[in-house]
This record gives C-alpha cells, structure tokens and sequence, in this order.
C-alpha cells in the first residue's frame, strides 16, 4: 500500500511540474504545428507583384495568384523547358526571368509575356560573363554578372539592350538589392576583401546611364535594401544593424537586431500593414538558440514603423505570433511579400510557399501555402 501511495505521490507531483507546460520541452509540444504539403514545394523564388496579381517561380515552373472573379488562388502559369533562378519586373510591363539552361549551365534572361499561358517574349538578354543576379526598379532591369574575377553591372530600359554602367570610385560586387526613390537609383552591392582591395557596398547614380558612385562607409557587409513609403531609404548589414541611407551618406539609425542571442539578418525586407500599422520585416537566419523550445532561429524579425517613416527609436522584435517559432520560425526566408490580398507569403529555403493566413479555428498563424 506504501508503494502505491509513493508512486501516486510521485506521479501527481509530474503532472503538477509539467501540466502547465511551462518546461521548454512540454511547450514546444503544444506549439508544435502540422506542416501541411505546400502547394508550391522545394525553394521558391523571390516574389514579384505585378499588374494586380503575384508571381513566384519554382524549379520550371511560374506561379500565378490571381483573382478570377471567384477570389484570390495560385495557378501554374507554365512550365518552361529551363529552371528559373530569379525573377523580376515591371519592365516594359513584362516580367523578366533568370534562366539557368539545362543543357550546359549557362544563364539567360528572357521576358515572359503575363497573358494567357505566360508564353515567352522576344527579348532575350545572354552575356558572356556568367549573369549572377538581377532586380528592377522604377521600370529598369539591373544585371550583375562575373567576368573571371571582377563584376559587372548592367542595366536595360526595354528588356532587351543592355549597357554597363561604369563606376566613379572602388569595384563593382555581386548585386543583391535595388532601391529607388526622388534622387535616383541605389545599388546595393555585396562587399569583401578580394585580394588587395574592397569590393562592393551601395553605389548611387541620379540615372544609370551616368556613372555610380560608392557611398562612402557603405562596403560594411550590406545584405538588403529598400525604399520605405515616405521616399527614404534603408539597409541592413549581416549583423541586423539598420541604416539610413542617402546619395551621399549613409548613418546608423540606432535600430538593430536583438543583440542577445545575436540574430543575423539574411537581407529580405518588406514592408506589410497590419492593424492600420505599418511593419518593417526583415529575414534573420543562423541564430542556435540554448532554449529546447525554438532550435534554430530563422523566419524573419519585425520592427514597427512611424507612419510610413522609421521610428526615431526601437528595435525588431519576434512577431507575436502564437506559432511563430515552431513554423516560419524555423525557415530560412529568402523572400517576404504582402500580396495583393494582405496575406504575407514568404519563400522559403527547401520548404516551399509559407503564408499567415486564419487557419484552425479562424487563428491566424504561419503554414505552407495550399
């Protein structure tokens, strides 16, 4: 009898200590979700708005989210005889894609017409430098490209002739954002130590047929970059530090990642409204967490903007989201959009399509995209 009152002691003190599920472990349990199987799988593209409707490619295949009359849904627009590495545009109404050819590697960009079936367009850009990367704004394809060991930035108004553009002062790097506002064109520019001289950081040029020049101070390790709503622009460098950035200058805003544990920024930004608020998003990866609860930390970090302008004060924050860390908050994102219909998509890396969207019981909370 002593030993049936010790192991019913023992077991009503277990349930007490973990019932509430306060242990890390037990919570992780309870927010544990059921992946659903994405409707777009593997690692999509980055996304593009266009014309009213959104598109994502995934491996041959371009995606569509468009309203039919009957509501928003995805359709597979086409599926082309090359994969699809990246997509851009408007540029001359048309969408643009980086093709990777199947047959011997090389890369090229062709438009893609956005009527019935997305067949492809006549104009074709190949360079005999090995295309690396591309973006649009304000109508104009920009091209980064690898010419043995030094980089090359072209741009396009028609999708179809290309020009260089030369630079005033340090190197060319590998292109990995756009942004544009009232002064002109900002080219953000992977920066690194290449032998004996720097490479990269963001360069500003008032129109792209004239030179860029590099922003001093601005080859601090520069991962994304965007034009906010009130015409100003910001960057994030690896380390989450968020900058205000003009044609001549370019300062610290005082708003960064947390610094403890340490959140790295992987360069995705977008703005998305919620709740009549505006939210600045941005993509965090390579954060081991001590806590059993989240793992790895990736999904992306939120900061809440003044209007349309960066508040004079503040820090991004994990969304407050009840599932957060055990769904996006375990993806790499490498694309974030708020699409035509204010759901927020994110591409990302070997998991597919995410969205927050309600889901069970009318929740909103992050899954594959269905």
């Amino acid at each position: 009898m002593k030993r049936k009152l010790t192991v019913f002691a023992a077991l009503s003190l277990f349930i007490l200590m973990f019932g509430a599920c306060n242990d890390p472990v037990f919570y992780m349990i309870s927010e544990e979700i059921e992946v659903l199987k994405p409707y777009i799988a593997g690692s999509p593209s980055n996304i593009v708005l266009l014309d009213g409707d959104m598109f994502v490619a995934a491996g041959h295949n371009l995606y569509r989210y468009s309203d039919d009359g009957g509501g928003y849904k995805w359709s597979i627009s086409r599926r082309y005889d090359h994969r699809i590495i990246q997509i851009a545009g408007p540029v001359n109404g048309s969408l643009y894609a980086l093709f990777l050819n199947d047959g011997n590697n090389n890369r090229f960009i062709q438009q893609i017409n956005t009527g019935s079936n997305m067949p492809l367009g006549d104009n074709k850009i190949e360079i005999t430098s090995v295309i690396q990367s591309m973006y649009a704004a304000n109508g104009c394809l920009f091209i980064s490209a690898l010419d043995d060991d030094e980089y090359e930035t072209y741009y396009s108004t028609d999708g179809e002739n290309i020009t260089l553009i030369e630079n005033t002062s340090s190197n060319h790097g590998r292109l990995n954002g756009i942004a544009h506002n009232t002064t002109g064109y900002f080219l953000s520019m992977e920066s690194e130590r290449v032998g004996d001289k720097n490479i990269g950081g963001i360069f500003h040029t008032a129109d792209p047929a004239s030179p860029a020049a590099l922003i001093p101070g601005s080859d601090n390790g520069i991962v994304g970059i965007l034009a906010l709503e009130d015409a100003s622009v910001v960057a994030v460098n690896r380390n989450g530090v968020l900058y205000n950035v003009t044609s001549a200058s370019i300062t610290a805003s005082g708003i960064s990642f947390p610094a403890d544990p340490q959140r790295h920024s992987n360069g995705a930004l977008a703005i998305v409204k919620e709740n009549g608020e505006n939210k600045l998003l941005a993509g965090r990866q390579d954060s081991l967490q001590t806590s059993l609860r989240t793992g790895y930390s990736y999904g992306y970090l939120e900061l809440t903007l003044d209007g349309d302008s960066l508040p004079v004060s503040g820090n991004f924050i994990e969304p407050d989201i009840s599932n957060f860390p055990s769904s996006i908050g375990r993806n790499p994102v490498n694309s974030i959009v708020q699409g035509p219909c204010g759901t927020v998509f994110a591409s990302t890396q070997n998991n597919g399509l995410w969205s927050l969207r309600p889901r069970r019981a009318g929740v909103i909370s992050w899954n594959s995209e269905q």
